[in-house]
């Protein structure tokens, strides 16, 4: 088998948005049953419900506070637009590039909030741009 024709068979992602009361449930299952299960259950990647998993237990480091605020629907939508902001005016504009942003992002500690990776913002300017 060659290398194209395993690139052709790659399984496609599944993307779709799971409300966050959904994810509290998913997540309060995971103390008691086993992490394929609940995948499988809520048709859910593994791999998305590890991340979850890992993403709540660093949330208890953090100012019960700040992760409510940023937690609630509130929140979510302040960062968005904080994020979205900080990439028009730093990335867009051309004074800063996709590793500058993410770098940002983790130094004012809301990269746990919101994605930062770099793949996202590459999409995002593809965008900007295409506009």
């Amino acid at each position: 088998m060659n290398i194209s024709s395993q690139i052709n068979e790659k399984k496609s992602r599944k993307y779709h948005l799971i409300s966050r009361d959904i994810q509290a449930k998913i997540l309060e299952e995971s103390e008691r049953h086993s992490q394929r299960d609940l995948a499988k259950k809520y048709d859910v990647p593994r791999t998305t419900l590890q991340h979850w998993i890992d993403r709540k237990e660093k949330l208890k480091t953090t100012d019960p506070n700040v992760a409510a605020f940023f937690e609630s629907p509130s929140g979510q939508a302040w960062l968005h637009k904080m994020v979205l902001g900080t990439f028009v005016v730093f990335h867009h504009n051309g004074n800063s590039g996709i590793p500058d942003l993410h770098e940002y992002f983790e130094i004012i500690e809301v990269n746990t909030f919101v994605g930062t990776s770099f793949l996202h913002y590459k999409g995002l300017a593809r965008l900007s741009m295409s506009r």
